[in-house]
């Protein structure tokens, strides 16, 4: 399947089912696989308004932010994560979400810097 025909599945998915969190999980992950980081945070933006407690979203939401160079808001999306984890005592999303927050802190390491 094609990045256009997975986009189009997953669309169709949404246009069905607007509530359906995984399918806009897989909409903004493809979106942010093609580098089109403008349509990943609005997907992101969506899902986490659907489900605050998508723990798994905030650390994939703050990497297109910063990949898209907006760290002020990565690092609210990052840490929003980590409070959201935290409250459902989920330690190793927690663990992600601050080496994510870290890395944002280090300019050289994000994104993919070598």
């Amino acid at each position: 399947m094609n990045e256009n025909s997975r986009l189009k599945t997953l669309q169709g998915r949404l246009s069905k089912n607007p509530q359906d969190i995984f399918s806009w999980y897989g909409l903004a992950m493809e979106y942010k696989s093609q580098g089109r980081f403008a349509e990943a945070i609005e997907a992101f933006k969506n899902l986490i308004e659907r489900d605050p407690h998508y723990c798994a979203a905030y650390y994939q939401y703050g990497a297109a932010l910063a990949e898209a160079g907006d760290h002020s808001e990565a690092e609210q999306v990052l840490n929003a994560g980590i409070q959201v984890a935290e409250k459902k005592g989920d330690w190793h999303t927690v663990s992600e979400l601050q080496a994510a927050l870290s890395q944002l802190h280090d300019q050289r390491s994000w994104p993919n810097s070598p």
